[in-house]
């Protein structure tokens, strides 16, 4: 949640009537609760797949997209308002990538192997 001189602390986002106990219990303070996939995949994104004709071209396709994927999600930086609440994230790629992860926690650590 973006915090400015009208924003009540803590924030509690109001409860929806049909509730049930597990999102009451799982609702937060000073946090926007989307609890469900639709929030993530919802966010009008556009995917294009890309099919190269052989590694050399899959390569220079790569590299091209390396350079301009940086460009394109600041341009997608405009969607700051969830559920009507202001937020302190200005790019979607969070939640997205949220509402789609189903790791564990433990799987979510990166190790970095040493070669002796």
């Amino acid at each position: 949640v973006w915090f400015d001189k009208n924003t009540k602390v803590p924030f509690l986002e109001p409860i929806p009537s049909c509730a049930d106990s597990e999102t009451i219990k799982s609702m937060k303070p000073n946090q926007i609760y989307m609890d469900c996939m639709g929030f993530g995949m919802g966010c009008s994104c556009l995917q294009v797949t890309i099919q190269a004709g052989n590694m050399m071209e899959a390569r220079s396709l790569y590299d091209q997209l390396a350079v301009i994927a940086p460009i394109l999600m600041t341009l997608s930086a405009c969607s700051p308002v969830w559920k009507g609440v202001l937020s302190d994230w200005d790019c979607r790629w969070n939640v997205i990538s949220m509402a789609c992860d189903d790791r564990k926690p433990s799987e979510l650590t990166v190790y970095y192997f040493m070669l002796d």
